[in-house]
């Protein structure tokens, strides 16, 4: 439970857990411990935490109050180095939401919420060592609270299909160094998509931009959009950071 390392705590009725190196039952032992094996990234432990488990709908968070609110308009980024544990699998979606009040729930469920950072790639799925998460927001202003784990419901979430384990536990993270600072208001991404275009019956509109999340004006998120019907077509892509937008 990482209520015993203040302020970290729950944000629902899930357990989240503390590893340490220093403790004294082999469950959370750090580097071996009930979930697999990893040293720390830093320091001599580190929280972990399940995203989804199969045939119920189960979450757990970390929620933790920021030092002080954010102000509004200020840009500020977050990071913290996530690991697969070896005996689970990755699941699809992690993120990171920023809140005034708390989002806790008295449930196991997911937490409804739109979270501000997430990983882009669909599964952060290394095992044997840490992988950096990064995203940056502008803020509302006031945001004390910073919750993290997966806020989509069992409908959107799945493990990865590429995991070999057989039979499949659930998904299943441990997560170490978090940061949030505030910074500069970041450069916007490139983004020219042409036209107007002219086709008999359809048109595949590819930007071939690599490594950011696409969002095209009908809500899809595929890094191609087939037009059939005449019209103007928006796209915005973003990096977890920059962002930019062209129609």
């Amino acid at each position: 439970d990482p209520t015993v390392v203040p302020p970290w705590g729950n944000a629902n009725l899930g357990t989240n857990d503390y590893l340490n190196v220093c403790a004294t039952a082999w469950e959370v032992d750090v580097p071996p411990n009930y979930f697999g094996w990893e040293n720390a990234h830093s320091g001599s432990g580190y929280c972990g935490f399940f995203t989804w488990l199969p045939n119920t709908e189960y979450r757990e968070y970390l929620l933790v109050p920021l030092i002080s609110p954010l102000v509004a308009g200020q840009h500020y980024s977050f990071s913290a180095y996530f690991s697969v544990a070896d005996f689970y699998c990755p699941s699809n979606h992690l993120g990171a939401y920023f809140s005034v009040n708390s989002p806790a729930i008295t449930t196991n469920d997911a937490i409804p919420v739109d979270p501000q950072v997430e990983y882009i790639p669909e599964y952060l799925n290394d095992t044997s060592g840490w992988t950096l998460m990064t995203g940056c927001f502008q803020a509302d202003g006031g945001e004390i609270y910073l919750t993290i784990g997966n806020f989509y419901n069992d409908s959107q979430t799945w493990a990865d299909p590429d995991c070999q384990l057989d039979p499949i536990f659930g998904a299943y993270y441990y997560i170490d160094d978090v940061v949030v600072e505030a910074i500069d208001p970041p450069d916007p991404l490139d983004l020219e998509l042409g036209g107007p275009y002219s086709a008999c019956y359809e048109y595949l509109i590819a930007p071939g931009i690599p490594d950011v999340d696409y969002t095209w004006s009908d809500g899809s998120h595929g890094n191609t959009l087939l037009v059939t019907e005449t019209g103007t077509y928006s796209l915005t892509i973003t990096d977890g950071c920059r962002q930019g937008t062209d129609d």
